[in-house]
């Protein structure tokens, strides 16, 4: 029964995967205004067609429409375009690959300043359901970093009130993140069927969350910048090779296996939060938030499924291989597949 729901699991997630696409804006309080500078990747717009690629009257309006600013307790705020370039930079943590990124500076009038502000986004979730919009927002020398998910309104209080905001925020999106995170997932699965005790379970997670968390910071950090295609290449590797792991046996410990490719999953953790302007005062309380919210996700995914496999395994010894080898199968089947559409062309 669970091998297969989890087949009918697999091969749906074989044609999702795990990448998902980020926007951002900065958006500053100064002189009786809200100031929101707005960045959209191109290719991002070239998936909405042809009407949106360049500046123009329909960029403008859909980019007004979708990013929802209020202020607390109030109507919606109505924005002026102020400006609209395309610049090819460098955006987030230092050393990134350069981009094509469109950016609109939009200016929202104020007759007071509000106690807080209501932020919601629905850039390009008619061509990505899974699309965040990552946000910065300073008043006076107070800033903070969040992600608007999909559906999600963010109330943002001004001044000190603000400071722990991203970090709950990025919390939230931490635990979203896993448990969106097929692939994620389903090296984690795979990891729990090798797991046949209390102790080589705790040694194996606590080693896969140590590395990750190391690789996570360094790239939100800017000292160490890779190829996403090739991480997330990696990530189907580290899939593969687990999966084969749980049929064949292991060649070396769980948590040494877990150790290693717990760095490329950092790093795929990484991937969409490094486009964040990160050189702001919040970045570490929100990377502690999104840290932490990764772990919570793991251990909730951990406490459901490990009680499980450990009464199948003490109860009925002869079924567990029967679960864990159509696992394992359908887990290599999807790690290939999903190799062969992330290798870059």
């Amino acid at each position: 029964m669970i091998a297969t729901c989890f087949v009918g699991w697999a091969l749906v997630a074989a044609s999702i995967g795990h990448v998902t696409q980020t926007s951002a804006s900065a958006i500053t309080l100064e002189d009786g205004r809200l100031v929101a500078e707005v960045r959209v990747a191109q290719t991002d717009l070239a998936r909405k067609g042809e009407a949106f690629t360049h500046s123009g009257p329909d960029l403008e309006r859909y980019v007004l429409d979708a990013l929802d600013v209020r202020a607390a307790g109030r109507s919606q705020l109505i924005g002026r375009v102020a400006s609209t370039e395309s610049r090819l930079e460098t955006f987030g943590s230092p050393g990134a690959r350069p981009e094509r990124w469109v950016v609109m500076r939009i200016e929202y009038p104020l007759a007071e300043t509000p106690a807080a502000l209501e932020l919601a986004s629905r850039l390009f979730l008619d061509v990505d359901t899974e699309h965040r919009h990552l946000v910065r927002v300073r008043s006076g020398s107070e800033e903070t970093c969040l992600v608007l998910g999909p559906g999600q309104t963010v109330r943002v209080p001004l001044g000190t009130a603000a400071r722990w905001t991203g970090f709950f925020g990025f919390y939230r999106t931490g635990i979203a993140h896993i448990l969106g995170g097929i692939d994620h997932l389903l090296f984690l699965c795979l990891l729990l069927l090798l797991c046949r005790t209390t102790g080589k379970l705790v040694r194996t997670i606590t080693a896969f969350s140590v590395t990750h968390g190391v690789t996570l910071s360094l790239v939100v950090l800017g000292f160490v910048h890779v190829s996403r295609e090739w991480v997330e290449c990696a990530i189907a590797l580290s899939i593969l090779y687990v999966a084969v792991e749980v049929v064949a046996g292991e060649s070396v410990p769980t948590w040494i296996s877990a150790f290693v490719f717990g760095l490329f999953h950092g790093l795929g953790f990484a991937s969409g939060l490094a486009e964040m302007d990160w050189q702001s005062g919040g970045i570490v309380r929100s990377l502690l938030g999104f840290s932490l919210g990764v772990d919570t996700g793991q251990l909730l995914v951990v406490g459901a499924l490990f009680p499980i496999l450990a009464i199948v395994r003490a109860r009925v010894p002869r079924i567990y291989p029967w679960i864990a080898v159509p696992v394992a199968g359908c887990a290599v089947l999807v790690a290939g597949i999903w190799l062969y559409a992330r290798w870059p062309a």
